[in-house]
């Protein structure tokens, strides 16, 4: 979904995929060049939670910036986009650019997306709220533990972060863009 959303604000195909490090097991999804974007789906009942995995993903030391955008969605029967849907309309994008097309697919393939079974991804989704917080100052996340503590998982409940919310749009023209 981020993906595509960078897409439609003409940002650079090339940049996109370099900045993906989800794909690769990375601590975050998306850095452009320090600007650390994390991404969360929920698809809870208020109170909205999503789960963190580790000690790391909310940590901003030596990152420029660090946000989290957070996505819901809700299954939906009629009008929603299944993930090989998705996936297609991305590489649609991408058929003049076969680097890119190779790239996205490798990437695909990294985090877990196998093509052929395509068919066993029926059910389709809306994004119902799409939200971007800064991560900073006192934004709830733990990032200080005594020596010998790891593996840290914790839930988020999205509501107590209303403080931290920013505009995405101008969120990608002011660090994204440029």
């Amino acid at each position: 979904w981020w993906i595509a959303q960078l897409l439609e604000k003409n940002i650079p195909a090339t940049k996109i995929l370099s900045s993906w490090k989800g794909c690769e097991r990375s601590y975050h999804d998306f850095d452009f060049e320090g600007h650390v974007v994390e991404v969360k789906t929920t698809m809870t009942k208020e109170p909205r939670k999503v789960t963190i995995n580790n000690e790391r993903q909310l940590n901003p030391k030596g990152l420029l910036s660090l946000h989290l955008l957070v996505l819901s969605a809700i299954r939906s029967a009629k009008g929603g986009l299944s993930l090989p849907e998705m996936v297609e309309s991305i590489n649609s994008k991408f058929e003049t650019l076969p680097g890119c097309y190779i790239k996205f697919n490798q990437c695909l393939q990294k985090a877990g997306y196998i093509h052929s079974h395509a068919d066993d991804y029926k059910d389709t989704f809306t994004i119902s709220k799409n939200e971007l917080f800064a991560v900073k100052d006192d934004f709830p996340r733990i990032t200080n533990f005594p020596d010998g503590i790891g593996d840290i998982k914790y839930s988020l409940t999205v509501s107590v972060l209303k403080k931290f919310l920013i505009n995405t749009e101008n969120y990608i023209s002011d660090r994204i863009s440029s």
